[in-house]
C-alpha cells in the first residue's frame, strides 16, 4: 500500500508544480507501470486515489486527465444592514402609516426593516428585543415607549451590544434615549379649546381606561380648567378593550345611559371616534347638529367618515423620517452625544364633525 501512496504523492506533486496542467493527460497506466517499476494494479489504485480526491478524472476509452482547480466558494455576503422596529398592532391605521414612513426612510438610507408587533406590554416586546440583540444584521432599533411596562434590562442589552435604539410617538421617562414624539397633551388641549371656542361647555370624553393616550385626557382636563369649566366625572366614559371602535361605541352608550347632557365628545383617538359616531347615529343624534365629535391621529379614513372627522394630525411622515435619521447618526458615529428629544407640534384638522352647540 505504501507504493500506491508514494505514486499518488508523486503525481499530486507533479500536478501542483505545473508539470501537468488542467486538461493535460497523465501517462497511461502501462507507461507509469513501466517507468516506475510498479504493477498495473498499484498504478491503477494510485490514480483512483487522485480521482477520488477530484484531482484527476477518467474519460473511458481515452485516458486520465488533470481536473481544473476547484472553484472557491464565494465569500458569504455581508448581512444587509437592518433596523428592527416594534409597533403595536397595525390594525390601527396610524401605526400602519408610521411603519410605512419608517420603511420609506430606511430604503433611502440603505437599511432593510424587520417589523415586530406588540401590545405595548414589556412582555410582548421581549422576544423581539432578544432577536434584535442576537441578529448581527440589526444595527439599531425603533420602538414605542411603554413606561408602565418598559423592559429596561433588554434595552440595556441592546446598548451593550453596540446597537442604539430610539423611541417614537412619545418619550421614554425611564431611559435616557433619543426619541421623536408628538406633543400629545398640547394637541389635546388645543383640540378641546377649539370646542370651547365654538361655545361648548359640556364636553364629554370617551376613551380607554388605561394606556399611553391618557395624555389626551390630561390635555382635555387642562383646557377645561384653563377655561374655568368644572370637570365632571360623569362626562368621562373610560373603558377597557382591544377593539377601539367598540370602546368608542360602548363608551358613548354608557354616556347616554347616564342621562347626562353633553354637546360634544372628545374621542381619545380616531379609531375610538368611529365607534362614537356609530353609537350616536344609532341613538338618533346628528353630528354636529346635536353633538360635535373630534378625534386624534388623523388616520387616512378620518376624512372619509360621515361626517368627516375633526382631528389632530401628528405629521406621521416627519416622525418616521426623523426617527431613521437620528438613529442613523448613532449607528454611523456621526453623533454620540446626549440623548436628543425631538417634539413635533401637532396641528388641528378642521372638518365637518365639529360645530357650534345646538341652541
Amino acid at each position: 500500500m505504501h507504493r500506491t501512496r508514494d505514486l499518488a504523492s508523486a503525481l499530486r506533486a507533479a500536478i501542483a508544480q505545473g508539470r501537468y496542467n488542467a486538461g493535460d493527460p497523465l501517462p497511461s497506466e502501462r507507461k507509469l507501470s513501466s517507468s516506475e517499476g510498479l504493477s498495473r494494479t498499484t498504478v491503477r489504485r494510485a490514480i483512483q486515489q487522485l480521482v477520488d480526491e477530484g484531482i484527476v478524472y477518467r474519460v473511458p476509452g481515452s485516458g486520465t486527465y488533470v481536473a481544473p482547480p476547484p472553484r472557491r466558494a464565494p465569500a458569504p455576503a455581508a448581512a444587509h444592514p437592518t433596523l428592527g422596529l416594534i409597533l403595536p398592532s397595525l390594525a390601527n391605521p396610524y401605526f400602519g402609516e408610521l411603519a410605512t414612513a419608517i420603511e420609506r426612510e430606511c430604503t433611502r438610507n440603505g437599511y432593510q426593516l424587520l417589523l415586530g408587533q406588540s401590545d405595548l406590554s414589556g412582555r410582548s416586546e421581549l422576544p423581539y428585543l432578544e432577536r434584535y440583540v442576537a441578529n448581527e444584521a440589526v444595527k439599531g432599533v425603533i420602538t414605542i415607549a411603554s413606561d408602565w411596562a418598559l423592559p429596561v434590562a433588554s434595552y440595556e442589552q441592546l446598548s451593550e451590544a453596540g446597537k442604539p435604539f430610539l423611541f417614537v410617538v412619545r418619550h421614554a421617562e425611564r431611559l435616557n434615549a433619543d426619541s421623536v414624539s408628538t406633543d400629545h397633551i398640547g394637541g389635546a388641549r388645543e383640540l378641546t379649546q377649539h370646542l370651547i371656542a365654538l361655545g361648548h361647555r359640556r364636553i364629554a370624553y370617551v376613551g380607554l381606561a388605561e394606556g399611553p393616550t391618557q395624555r389626551h385626557l390630561q390635555g382635555y382636563r387642562e383646557a377645561l380648567r384653563e377655561a374655568g369649566i368644572p370637570e365632571e366625572p360623569q362626562l368621562q366614559s373610560l373603558a377597557r378593550g382591544t377593539e377601539l371602535d367598540q370602546v368608542g361605541e360602548a363608551g358613548t352608550r354608557a354616556l347616554l345611559a347616564r342621562g347626562v347632557s353633553f354637546t360634544a365628545i372628545f374621542a381619545q383617538i380616531d379609531m375610538v371616534a368611529i365607534g362614537v359616531l356609530r353609537a350616536l347615529r344609532a341613538a338618533g343624534l346628528r353630528v354636529p347638529a346635536d353633538v360635535s365629535v373630534v378625534g386624534f391621529d388623523n388616520i387616512p379614513s378620518a376624512a372619509h367618515l360621515d361626517p368627516p372627522l375633526t382631528t389632530v394630525d401628528h405629521t406621521v411622515s416627519e416622525i418616521g423620517r426623523l426617527a431613521v435619521l437620528l438613529l442613523h447618526d448613532r449607528i454611523t458615529g456621526r453623533y454620540d452625544g446626549p440623548a436628543r428629544r425631538v417634539t413635533i407640534q401637532p396641528r388641528i384638522i378642521l372638518r365637518a364633525s365639529s360645530g357650534p352647540p345646538p341652541p
